[in-house]
């Protein structure tokens, strides 16, 4: 067993095959960070890598492991040992997974360290393409005369749109919102509800790397708030259903009350696929 290091460069290709890319690549993120033990050629033989929520809010602070891996007891038991202490010294007060593959093993060790786990229903849902462009309630009555695609707004407005968002305190799954580039997201596929030259409105959609479309962000402002929201979705929808396969899927993160509500009326009946969700009280 190696000592435990932080990671430094999840772009190293035995990081990107260990973690899978698109969480090596949430690694360049401020709010993400991770812990890792490797072999003496570089190869990870465990990994814990984390993001960090309502940092700017010390008595909500809180901590998602996104990704734990361990290749024996020993590492796995050191690694989340040397969490607990960063936990401590950015003073989160609760942490927090949902993970779908994870080994008996280190369940057992998971519940050594002090967290409650349990097994129910994700929070994650996935439509396909072709089935959301299908949906009733995504026909589009008419062409929306004020959406456009985020590749038609300059740095400006798009900007302007982000602070609307962070001062109406919508931030969608990415408290991060304010540092993210708008190449980060999938900008055909994206889009904006524009009233004059100011972004009113925004559909963020960010493409994983296997090809899945992701809603991270839905926003509108103004009394016709929800009307326009529907005007968004519907746009996004039609717009990647001409650039994509209808076989591409759509992964929807039932993250808080509103998203559920919204994924129930679009997709009835839909349900998650079944996942550990584990949790413990931290600085107490």
């Amino acid at each position: 067993m190696g000592s435990i290091d932080e990671i430094y460069d999840a772009s190293a290709e035995s990081y990107q095959e260990y973690l899978g890319r698109d969480i090596a690549t949430d690694m360049e993120r401020e709010y993400y960070s991770g812990l890792s033990s490797c072999d003496e050629d570089d190869n990870p033989e465990g990994a814990i890598v984390w993001r960090l929520a309502g940092v700017d809010l010390i008595e909500e602070a809180e901590s998602e492991i996104v990704f734990f891996d361990a290749t024996d007891k020993e590492t796995a038991r050191d690694l989340l040992d040397e969490y607990g202490q960063k936990a401590e010294e950015n003073e989160v007060k609760r942490s927090f997974f949902e993970l779908s593959e994870i080994s008996e093993e280190l369940i057992e060790i998971l519940k050594e360290s002090g967290f409650t786990i349990e097994k129910r229903e994700g929070q994650d849902i996935y439509a396909t393409l072709s089935e959301a462009a299908a949906n009733r309630a995504l026909m589009p009555k008419k062409a929306p005369r004020y959406v456009v695609p985020l590749s038609d707004l300059d740095d400006l407005q798009f900007r302007q749109g982000i602070t609307n968002c962070v001062f109406s305190g919508v931030t969608g799954l990415n408290e991060d919102i304010a540092l993210l580039a708008k190449e980060w997201y999938e900008e055909d596929a994206s889009c904006a509800y524009v009233l004059g030259d100011k972004a009113t409105g925004l559909f963020l959609v960010h493409a994983l790397s296997d090809g899945t479309l992701m809603p991270v962000l839905l926003f509108a402002a103004g009394i016709d708030a929800r009307k326009n929201m529907l005007e968004l979705i519907r746009y996004s929808v039609l717009a990647a259903a001409r650039k994509y396969e209808g076989s591409t899927r759509i992964l929807i993160r039932r993250h808080d009350e509103k998203t559920r509500k919204l994924s129930a009326y679009l997709f009835p009946g839909r349900t998650g696929e079944m996942v550990l969700s584990g949790e413990r009280t931290e600085n107490m």
